[in-house]
């Protein structure tokens, strides 16, 4: 019964039925998704009605879909993970209930995580350790008990405060995943205090709290699609009864990529943005981006690389920055493109050379021969050196 159901045993039938359909969906797609049906929940903010949209179905559609993201994300223990931020006490007072005071001392601290503290709560509250979806919003309603004039305005605040910290998380996840979990935790605890807030607003006793989430949650997703009625979701990746559900107006005759239309295919939008690559500005002179322009551009940034690493000289006038903008240029013309900004940030970095490395490197255009792009790089740094 979902009553007796772990949030992890939900994790993992939520994830299994939507296993082919979210496979091949990226993290910011499903992330985009969770955005959106959150987004829907303003209506309670906003006390407006939209056809369709159940605020109370919402907050269990939120919870699936931050079920998606973190197996999408590849967490291995969903309640692992809000048990580290969250063992039955507020992770930056220590305390149940949490203490407004002691919170705002600890956010004024450089860390205001004491994750040690945490790990110790979490040994000593293991018996508390919720053991289904009704139970961690119980707890979550124990820890943050809901004021009395609450409203949801600044509840729905901090909920999408939230989703921006997880958005930056999914940002960097390659680089640092960490952040992922917190912040993902987070969500997760907002989205049990607004329905802890919607309860109390309807008058559901505490002795009911958590009853409701977990029947919603069963009516939308009884083990299998609602939609295609399989274990296995088999439906579109776009299905028609969603459209227009939220985003509901669209400007007549404007949102189509037929002619005249507001919007252009791809190919055209190619082209509209490659219109900056065309043309690059060195100094007073426009060059043309052809073929040969973009191999003599090339070919200088590979050998000025190959020289910084042989010629001691050159290779002292050369900050990093200098380096790896010259690498970046060099992958940028090796793939046949080459854009304004690649040659400003090349020309930024020789105006802070030294006077030395300046003529080190003029030195080292001549040698490379005639080119009109490379005459006029040395006019440059020349107008540099008089300037």
């Amino acid at each position: 019964m979902p009553i007796e159901r772990s949030l992890d045993e939900w994790y993992r039938r939520v994830n299994s039925i939507f296993l082919d359909r979210n496979f091949y969906r990226s993290p910011s797609s499903i992330f985009a998704h969770l955005v959106e049906i959150i987004g829907a929940l303003s209506l309670l903010a906003s006390e407006k009605k939209k056809p369709g949209v159940d605020p109370q179905l919402f907050v269990a559609k939120a919870v699936a879909w931050w079920f998606a993201l973190c197996g999408k994300q590849g967490v291995r223990n969903v309640e692992d993970m809000l048990w580290a931020k969250f063992p039955f006490v507020c992770p930056y007072c220590v305390e149940c209930p949490h203490d407004t005071d002691k919170c705002e001392e600890a956010r004024a601290r450089p860390n205001p995580l004491n994750w040690s503290a945490l790990e110790k709560k979490g040994k000593e509250n293991a018996e508390n350790k919720p053991k289904s979806l009704g139970d961690w919003q119980r707890m979550f309603a124990a820890i943050y008990p809901i004021g009395q004039v609450e409203d949801y305005g600044a509840t729905f605040a901090r909920c999408t405060e939230e989703l921006g910290e997880l958005s930056e998380a999914l940002r960097v996840f390659a680089l640092s995943p960490g952040y992922f979990l917190s912040e993902a935790a987070d969500v997760f605890a907002w989205l049990m205090h607004l329905v802890n807030l919607m309860e109390r607003k309807q008058g559901i006793s505490a002795s009911q709290r958590g009853r409701l989430i977990e029947e919603t949650l069963w009516e939308a997703y009884p083990d299998k699609c609602k939609e295609c009625d399989s274990p296995l979701c088999t439906c579109p990746p776009i299905l028609q009864s969603t459209l227009g559900r939220i985003a509901h107006d669209v400007p007549p005759g404007k949102g189509s990529f037929k002619e005249g239309g507001a919007l252009i295919p791809t190919d055209e939008v190619l082209r509209l943005f490659e219109l900056g690559s065309r043309s690059i500005r060195l100094g007073n002179e426009v060059h043309t981006v052809t073929p040969e322009l973009v191999s003599e551009i090339h070919q200088f940034a590979k050998a000025m690389l190959q020289s910084a690493m042989e010629s001691k000289d050159l290779q002292a006038s050369l900050n990093s920055r200098m380096i790896e903008g010259l690498r970046q240029l060099e992958q940028l013309a090796s793939a046949q493109r080459v854009t304004e900004e690649s040659i400003d940030e090349l020309r930024l970095e020789i105006k802070q050379m030294t006077p030395e490395g300046r003529t080190a490197l003029i030195g080292f255009l001549t040698s490379l021969g005639a080119g009109a792009w490379l005459e006029a790089l040395q006019k440059v740094i020349e107008g540099f050196a008089g300037s």
